[in-house]
């Protein structure tokens, strides 16, 4: 956490955004950033300014997340609407730098590590030829949807739902030669591991190793490494057994792939409270596994040592009924009590029954209830937190443009060696680096190009229908009013007639008569 102020916080973030440390404003404020800035300049205090989302997430803070204005910014950030672009590498202007250490600037004394924002690189000075700066722009309009969140994550779930897809096709079929599926499959599964790899490293082990996530992919990859090794052990002894056995091990994955799903669907609100509910049940229940496990294995040491003395029952067959016990099967318990001993038997059996399942039922229950109460109380809090985080996530990413799994692949196999074995420059790497991957994504910035084209199209016409709909609406108001209006007329009419007999039809007559004698004198005074 940074020990400024929120406002000094603030000062110096709008610093960084602009580039720029000289405002000419004196303000508490400016006083307080001026004095910040000196002592960056100067070698002393680092200042962390840190985003507001980024500091709710260090924090937990999941009230502040929930709220609907930030709420609304993520979504923002979600669809790409706002670009989260960071700090802006800009030069610390000369006459800045003066102002704020008061002493004179020769670009000799300047260090780059003392400076408030890191100074552009050499190499934009440098001459580049005028078609390849078009080519960069033209390449930075065709890939800018990578850079959308939304746009990268439906990416990584197309990739994921290929991924299973074509497991499940090299998993049924079980050839015995290597086909094009089952390479591909080899080739996804490299590129998957390489992805955990790097988050492991960026990570470390124990912040990997927190997400119940992380624990299955390392099983499923596991699982693929052994189908791999099993695989080539057949191809080079020819063995129908070892064939056999590797895609045995291979069709373990697919309880494992399966549920995966959900870490892929977790931006929808419905999946994305599935994941919290089940990660929280799984910490809550952590007591009930460690007594489990604690009551077993003493419950196991008694029937071993009881066998020994009295029927000499192997370890698997103890194991066998007492697994069959603590899921439900209590008769058969109490049938093979004498077994361990005639007396001692049935009370190591009462109480090993009594604990199972009783006790520990009654607690696994009762804290998956405890569980379920707090998340519901909690899920649209706990949804927004991880919603939130993962947007960030996606939003401060180190890399420009991301090289989404299995695509990966091309960074293991292209990229790094060529950035290890060549003396191209930065900015030539990076043109490389943008065909390369225009040439990858080609067919998904095709669907994504025809997406909006699509969208657009139907946004138009639903625009027009729904203000077709909306003047529609309003003449079938004006008809019904003017209709209402010709009815009231129409019964106005019809109540001064001779016929009506109701009391409200009788009111007006007798003005009528009133008006008939008058219009009657008139009349005989003109014949007159």
């Amino acid at each position: 956490m940074s020990l400024l102020s929120p406002d000094q916080r603030v000062r110096v973030y709008r610093l960084g955004r602009a580039g720029s440390v000289a405002t000419g404003v004196e303000s508490p404020h400016s006083k307080a950033a001026d004095v910040v800035a000196r002592e960056y300049l100067s070698g002393g205090t680092r200042v962390l300014v840190e985003r507001a989302l980024e500091v709710a997430i260090r924090s937990e803070a999941k009230r502040f997340t929930a709220l609907k204005p930030i709420a609304e910014v993520v979504q923002l950030l979600w669809n790409g609407t706002l670009h989260w672009k960071g700090f802006s590498c800009v030069a610390l202007p000369s006459n800045a730098y003066k102002a704020f250490t008061n002493m004179p600037y020769s670009p000799d004394d300047f260090d780059p590590e003392d400076a408030l924002l890191s100074p552009v690189p050499s190499e934009r000075n440098n001459a580049w030829p005028i078609w390849a700066s078009a080519l960069e722009k033209r390449l930075a309009r065709i890939l800018e949807p990578l850079r959308i969140p939304v746009v990268e994550n439906t990416l990584i779930m197309i990739h994921a739902f290929f991924f299973l897809a074509l497991y499940t096709i090299v998993s049924l079929r079980r050839q015995d030669s290597l086909s094009i599926e089952e390479v591909i499959l080899h080739i996804c599964a490299l590129a998957y591991i390489a992805d955990e790899v790097r988050q492991c490293t960026e990570n470390g082990l124990v912040v990997y190793f927190k997400s119940v996530w992380n624990i299955l992919d390392v099983s499923i990859y596991g699982v693929f490494v052994a189908f791999f090794c099993l695989r080539m052990r057949s191809i080079y002894t020819g063995s129908q057994e070892d064939l056999d056995k590797a895609y045995d091990v291979l069709a373990l994955n697919a309880s494992m792939l399966w549920p995966r799903l959900f870490a892929v669907l977790d931006q929808f609100e419905f999946c994305g409270t599935i994941i919290i509910q089940v990660r929280r049940i799984i910490s809550g229940t952590s007591l009930f596994f460690a007594l489990l496990i604690v009551l077993t294995a003493g419950f196991f040491q008694t029937f071993f040592s009881l066998s020994q003395r009295h029927n000499e029952l192997g370890a698997k067959s103890i194991w066998g009924l007492m697994a069959r016990i603590f899921f439900g099967s209590a008769l058969v318990g109490w049938d093979q009590a004498d077994l361990f001993g005639p007396y001692v038997g049935y009370l190591a059996m009462s109480m090993y029954i009594t604990v199972s399942m009783l006790i520990l039922y009654n607690i696994l229950i009762g804290v998956i209830n405890q569980c379920m109460v707090e998340i519901t109380q909690n899920a649209a809090q706990e949804f927004r937190f991880a919603y939130t985080m993962r947007v960030v996530e996606y939003v401060s990413a180190k890399q420009t443009y991301p090289c989404v799994p299995p695509l990966n692949i091309l960074q293991i196999l292209v990229f790094w060696p060529l950035r290890k074995t060549t003396t191209l420059s930065h900015r030539a790497f990076a043109l490389f680096r943008s065909i390369v991957l225009l040439m990858a994504y080609m067919p998904h910035l095709l669907l994504y190009a025809l997406y909006k084209v699509i969208s657009r199209w139907w946004q138009a016409n639903h625009e027009s229908s729904k203000g077709l709909r909306t003047e529609c609406h309003l003449a079938e108001k004006e008809l019904a009013w003017i209709k209402i209006r010709k009815d009231d007329i129409d019964e106005f009419a019809y109540s001064g007639s001779a016929g009506s007999t109701s009391d409200d039809e009788e009111s007006p007559q007798p003005a009528r008569a009133s008006i008939a004698p008058k219009h009657q004198h008139n009349m005989s005074s003109l014949t007159d």
